[in-house]
C-alpha cells in the first residue's frame, strides 16, 4: 500500500534488472531517481500542508458539530461522524509524510510503524464508511426500511466498532513489516518484507486493495446511487427542484469518489507489473511512472478534503447545527441566521421520497 510522502518504497528485488546481485535485500534502483526525487520534494510538502488545513478544518467542524448532538443523530448522520473522524486521522499524519519528502525520515522506527499503520486504518475507514453510508441511504429511500432508525442505536455503533476493529487488523502487515530504513541515500519509512516473500505480500496486499478498497466500494456506491436516483426520478412528488439537488449531490459523490481514485489504481497496477518485471526496463518511462504515481497518490489524498462537503457541508440540516454551534459561541452572524423561522431555513434542504412516503433525506 502506498504511504504519502515516500512515492512507493516497497523492498522488491528484482534479479532481472536488480544492481546488486547477490544481496538479499536491495534498496537501490537502476535508474537515477533525481528528477522525481526533486519533483517530490518541492510538489507534496506544499500539497499535503494545503490538504493539511483545509482537511482539518472541514473534518474538525464536522465532527465538532455532530459530537454536540450525538443522542439525536440518524444512522448516515452516525456513519458521516465517524467518516470525518476518519479524514480526520489520515490528514493529522500528512505533515509526517510532507516532512520526508522534503528531507528524510526523521521520526524514528516506533513512529515509521505508528504513523503507516495510522494511515492505512484510516484510509481503509474512510472508503467502507462511504459504502456503509450510500447503502443505507439505500435501504432507507429505495426500500424505506430504516433498520437503524428503530431506536436501536446499538446496531450503529456495532457496525462501526467491527468497520474500525477490521480495519485496524489489515493494519497489522504495516506494524510487521514498516521499518525506517536507507532508501536511494537517505532515510525513509518503508515496507520491507524481506528477500523470498516480497513479490508474493506485494501483489497479495495491492490485488485485495484494488478489489476492496475501489472496485468494491465504488460498485456499491454506484448502484445504490443510482437506485436512489431511480426512485426518485419516478416519484410524482412536486419538490422537482429538491429531488434534482438530490441527484446532483449522488452523482457528484461517485463522480468525485471515481475521479480520485481511478488514476490511482490504474498506475499503482502498472507500478506493480513495473516492479514485477513485467514490463521491459526503461529509465525514462519509470521517471515518468514515479511522477505519475505521485501526483495519482496525492490526487487520492485529496478525498478526505472533499467529503466534508460532499456530505455534510452540502447540506440544510448540517449547516442548521453548525450555525447554531456558532451562535452558541458568540459568533454574530450565526445568531442572526438562527433567529430566522426554522420552515425558511430549511427552504434549501434536499429532501427524497421513499415509497412509503415518510423517509427523507437532507445532506445533513
Amino acid at each position: 500500500m502506498y504511504f504519502p510522502g515516500n512515492g512507493s518504497y516497497d523492498v522488491l528485488p528484482n534479479s532481472s534488472y536488480d544492481p546488486c546481485d547477490g544481496v538479499a535485500v536491495c534498496l537501490s534502483q537502476p535508474c537515477d531517481p533525481s528528477s522525481s526525487l526533486a519533483f517530490t520534494r518541492v510538489f507534496i510538502p506544499v500539497l499535503y500542508s494545503a490538504v493539511f488545513l483545509v482537511g482539518l478544518l472541514g473534518n474538525g467542524l464536522v465532527v465538532g458539530v455532530l459530537s454536540r448532538s450525538l443522542r439525536r443523530l440518524a444512522a448516515t448522520e452516525m456513519y458521516v461522524l465517524h467518516l470525518a473522524a476518519a479524514d480526520l486521522l489520515l490528514v493529522v499524519g500528512l505533515p509526517f509524510w510532507a516532512a520526508e519528502s522534503a528531507n528524510e525520515w526523521v521520526f524514528g522506527h516506533a513512529a515509521c510503524k505508528l504513523l503507516g499503520a495510522l494511515y492505512n486504518v484510516s484510509f481503509y475507514s474512510s472508503i467502507y464508511l462511504l459504502g456503509c453510508i450510500s447503502f443505507d441511504r439505500y435501504l432507507s429511500i429505495v426500500h424505506a426500511v430504516e433498520l437503524y432508525k428503530r431506536r436501536r442505536p446499538w446496531r450503529v455503533y456495532l457496525s462501526c466498532s467491527a468497520l474500525w476493529l477490521f480495519c485496524l487488523l489489515l493494519a497489522v502487515p504495516d506494524f510487521v513489516f514498516l521499518h525506517s530504513m536507507r532508501v536511494n541515500g537517505s532515510q525513509k519509512c518503508a515496507h520491507n518484507y524481506g528477500a523470498n516473500n516480497s513479490k508474493g505480500w506485494i501483489v497479495g496486499l495491492r490485488c485485495f486493495y484494488h478489489v476492496t478498497g475501489f472496485l468494491l466500494p465504488l460498485g456499491v456506491m454506484g448502484y445504490s446511487y443510482l437506485k436512489i436516483g431511480l426512485t426518485l426520478a419516478q416519484s410524482h412528488s412536486s419538490q422537482r427542484p429538491r429531488e434534482r439537488r438530490a441527484l446532483k449531490v449522488m452523482a457528484a459523490v461517485v463522480a468525485v469518489f471515481f475521479l480520485c481514485w481511478t488514476p490511482y489504481n490504474v498506475v499503482m497496477f502498472l507500478e506493480t507489473l513495473h516492479r514485477l518485471g513485467a514490463l521491459g526496463r526503461d529509465c525514462s518511462a519509470e521517471g515518468r511512472m514515479d511522477t505519475g504515481y505521485i501526483l495519482a497518490a496525492c490526487l487520492g489524498n485529496l478525498h478526505c478534503c472533499l467529503n466534508p462537503f460532499l456530505y455534510a457541508l452540502a447540506g440544510a440540516k448540517f449547516r442548521s447545527r453548525m450555525f447554531e454551534c456558532l451562535g452558541a459561541l458568540g459568533c454574530p452572524f450565526a445568531r442572526q441566521w438562527c433567529s430566522v423561522p426554522r420552515s425558511q431555513r430549511q427552504r434549501h434542504s434536499v429532501v427524497t421520497i421513499s415509497e412509503s412516503g415518510d423517509t427523507s433525506y437532507s445532506a445533513f
